[in-house]
């Protein structure tokens, strides 16, 4: 199963940047071994000059964009499931011979929740009820799929 991150905007050069690198080559060393074929981020953009709903619709249509898979938005009102619980989700998934798992992370307005699939494949995830900035999410995100691969591997990561 491929594992995909589409998030609206641009990481630049910071701290960010480089603790996002760091995860990503962590997560890539692991993900093969455990019978995922692939992790990768696809950064997103509106065409300029878009505000308001549109702008939201248009940035949730590109993180769609046709995919077939699972997919699961980041979301504050999403479910709030533990580290293992998510960890053993995803190994479902891979298991069940679903071919790609896409998490999709809004801008800073968020999703369209209106064109969010709604069956049982999909879902929303949430990291609390707070509300993070969408590029700090992106940054949890990585470190939570990381700590999933360290959970599958019985890396001792992960602490319970």
């Amino acid at each position: 199963m491929h594992l995909e991150i589409y998030a609206i905007g641009k990481l630049k050069k910071s701290p960010e940047l480089l603790l996002l690198q760091d995860y990503d080559m962590r997560i890539q060393g692991l993900i093969k071994p455990l019978g995922f074929k692939s992790f990768s981020l696809k950064e997103c953009e509106a065409k300029k000059g878009l505000i308001g709903l549109v702008l939201k619709k248009q940035e949730t249509e590109l993180l769609l964009n046709q995919h077939q898979g699972v997919v699961i938005s980041l979301d504050e009102t999403g479910d709030n499931i533990s580290s293992v619980a998510f960890a053993h989700q995803l190994e479902k998934y891979k298991d069940a011979n679903i071919t790609s798992c896409r998490f999709i992370i809004g801008g800073a307005d968020g999703l369209d929740k209106s064109l969010l699939p709604d069956d049982k494949l999909n879902f929303k995830l949430s990291f609390g009820r707070l509300t993070w900035p969408h590029m700090m999410v992106r940054l949890m995100l990585y470190e939570q799929i990381y700590r999933c691969m360290t959970i599958l591997s019985h890396h001792p990561y992960h602490k319970e």
